[in-house]
């Protein structure tokens, strides 16, 4: 069962997407303060929380490898690039006005493909 402050903090997600492993929950959104965080499903509770948006998250997606995590805030017009195991940011930009397509490498020398909304 889902506590009662998961229920309210789950009113604010705008995106989620499943860990790879099965394992957990990234969710991105935010109403007064920026949402970046993996849940455990079963409980409900925030494990980690993820820095770096200044205005409500609006799209995330998990590289296969679930070594990082991609996310987007058309609110700040930011991107970034987290390592999801210690949440240090790897890389963060403008929002490129007309991107629909990212591409980051991962550690096994392989392309993760991300098509943006648009």
């Amino acid at each position: 069962m889902w506590s009662s402050e998961a229920t309210e903090r789950a009113k604010a997600f705008k995106r989620a997407t499943a860990a790879p492993d099965g394992t957990g929950l990234y969710v991105a959104g935010g109403v007064d303060e920026p949402l970046l965080a993996r849940f455990d499903w079963r409980t409900g509770k925030a494990e980690k929380t993820f820095p770096g948006h200044k205005s409500r998250v609006t799209w995330l997606d998990v590289s296969s490898d679930g070594k990082l995590l991609l996310s987007a805030s058309y609110m700040d017009q930011r991107m970034q690039v987290v390592e999801t195991e210690t949440g240090t940011v790897v890389h963060s930009w403008d929002l490129p006005e007309k991107c629909h397509h990212f591409a980051v490498a991962n550690e096994a020398g392989s392309l993760d493909m991300w098509d943006l909304p648009k």
